[in-house]
């Protein structure tokens, strides 16, 4: 009878772990995907936008497809969102539709972390943002391989003004202003970056859309942008890591009659990214792998000149669509049968909703003045804000802050950046600036612009500045290069009701840097006068008593 008992027990967990497993597999389950979207350009260049994202639940072990080494760093400072992006060149708003949002040049981290409500006041929870951020910064700078935790001396702490602009892309937002905000826009993207960035997909780089990330031809492109969001579902308990990759090539053909006449050239997926495999294959892991061709409107009706290889699995006028599989390698051919010219940039074909460059004025060594024309191409009145970041060694004259739209000055509500947050939303026709001053060695200082600019206007912001001096320290070890100054960030609503990013271009700006001579000098100077002063007095002692000796001796 006991024997019964046992056998029935064994039955009885048999079926409960069975039924566990069947559970665990139906409620916690991981999905990976991966996409590689294409987009041939008017001026002969041609987008690759890699698309890599994984969803699963939040846990804290058993990570499967997550990577649990990034994982367990957003876990342990409590990130609630994040976007991080590298990239190398500038997007060329003039002849390229994004496919993915532009970033700036250099690298940008934005953070929101998640709080709870139990502490005491706004101090306290200031000061647990900044361990957090510190924390977060030096993490992440070991496992990208990049400068990231020098991103401690150039960090901005967004206001509710600027929050539409700065909130991170992602499916999920909570809370309306990020926490912490940084760039540098020296960093310099390369193979060291990528190699980590491939290591957290599930695929490792080995299988899948992963295995055509070869950095010789991305880094070698005139725009190239990794970036990685995160975000945290406290109430779903779910947590998704997107990663892309975006890259523009751009080889120049030219026709042999007319080597003035640019033609577009023919590419395969194969020959641009240099692959020694046949095509690309899907990852063993992802539920869903595809590829996206988009036939623009200046190629579409062109059956007989251009030819799309092979057959897609899905087509419509303006898109192919090329499920992948594990077993037969694909790639995607785009053939001219006769020549095409491109077509030159003109001030009307211009995609982007503002134009914006920028440059300095004024002679003086030790200050100066910067002017940032933005220009809007859109029919109708919009709403833009503007963010200006400034380095610890520039000194920022607030009470030289202007504002013209066609030559006409505006007025500027000037108010301390922590009152947008009690104020809110601004007036729909006034202009206000938020300051923030600099920290002597710590923080450097910013501002924040909001205002309407009508249509096909043109906007010129222009503020001087003081070069400051700071500690020995704090210059880095190409100081006579000068200091970087990071692009105007601006986000303008578009016509989806988006917000849309544009980045005006960072600037080089003479730094005054003391003599670093002075000390070796200084150095060289003490130590030969001690060693004739010793080497002097020495022999004049001993020599005195060796002929004292002699003379005993005799």
């Amino acid at each position: 009878r006991s024997e019964k008992i046992s056998a029935k027990m064994e039955l009885w967990c048999f079926a409960l772990c069975t039924l566990l497993s069947v559970a665990h597999g139906v409620f916690l389950t991981d999905t990976f995907t991966e996409q590689l979207h294409i987009r041939p350009f008017q001026d002969g260049s041609t987008n690759f936008a890699f698309n890599f994202k994984t969803e699963s639940p939040a846990r804290t072990r058993d990570f499967r497809l997550q990577p649990k080494q990034f994982i367990q760093i957003m876990h342990h400072y409590s990130v609630q969102e994040l976007s991080l992006s590298m990239t190398g060149g500038r997007w060329n708003w003039g002849q390229w539709e994004p496919s993915i949002e532009p970033k700036p040049a250099g690298l940008e981290l934005t953070v929101h972390f998640y709080h709870s409500e139990n502490y005491k006041n706004e101090a306290e929870r200031e000061r647990l943002v900044e361990d957090q951020w510190r924390g977060l910064i030096n993490s992440l700078a070991g496992l990208m391989c990049a400068s990231i935790n020098f991103l401690d001396t150039h960090t901005h702490d967004p206001t509710v003004q600027y929050a539409k602009g700065l909130v991170v892309s992602t499916p999920v937002t909570f809370r309306k202003v990020p926490d912490k905000y940084g760039r540098l826009p020296a960093e310099i993207v390369c193979t060291e970056n990528l190699t980590p960035f491939v290591l957290l997909l599930p695929g490792r780089g080995k299988s899948g859309l992963g295995a055509l990330l070869n950095p010789i031809p991305i880094f070698s492109a005139p725009y190239h942008s990794l970036s990685i969001q995160y975000s945290f579902d406290p109430h779903k308990r779910t947590e998704t890591v997107h990663q892309t990759i975006s890259v523009v090539f751009s080889e120049p053909v030219f026709d042999s009659n007319s080597p003035y006449k640019r033609l577009h050239p023919n590419w395969s997926i194969r020959r641009l990214l240099h692959l020694e495999s046949e095509g690309a294959k899907s990852c063993p892991t992802s539920s869903k792998s595809w590829i996206e061709l988009v036939v623009p409107s200046w190629a579409q009706g062109k059956g007989k000149e251009l030819q799309i290889e092979p057959k897609p699995t899905e087509q419509t006028k303006s898109m192919y669509v090329y499920e992948l599989s594990k077993t037969d390698p694909l790639n995607v051919k785009w053939i001219w049968a006769s020549d095409v010219a491109v077509t030159p940039y003109t001030p009307d074909t211009f995609l982007g909703p503002l134009e914006v460059f920028r440059y300095q004025t004024g002679p003086r060594r030790m200050a100066g003045s910067l002017k940032t024309h933005i220009r809007s191409h859109r029919q109708l009145p919009q709403r833009v804000s503007m963010l200006e970041m400034i380095p610890v060694n520039l000194l920022p004259l607030f009470h030289t802050l202007s504002l013209t739209i066609d030559g006409a000055l505006e007025p500027l509500q000037f108010s301390p950046a922590h009152q947008a947050l009690l104020k809110g939303a601004s007036a729909a026709n006034t202009a206000q600036a938020f300051l923030v001053p600099p920290l002597r060695e710590q923080a450097g200082a910013s501002f924040e612009l909001q205002f309407t600019l009508p249509a096909n206007a043109t906007a010129t912001i222009e503020w001087e500045y003081e070069k400051v001096w700071t500690i020995c320290g704090r210059y880095p070890p190409d100081a006579h290069r000068g200091t970087d100054l990071p692009g105007a960030a601006l986000s303008v609503t578009g016509s989806d009701a988006k917000d849309v990013h544009v980045y005006a271009p960072p600037l080089l700006i003479s730094a005054p840097t003391p003599d670093f001579s002075m000390p070796f000098n200084v150095i060289t100077l003490s130590c030969t006068v001690i060693a004739l002063l010793f080497g002097s007095v020495f022999n004049l002692v001993i020599r005195e008593k060796l002929e004292r000796e002699e003379d005993l001796d005799k």
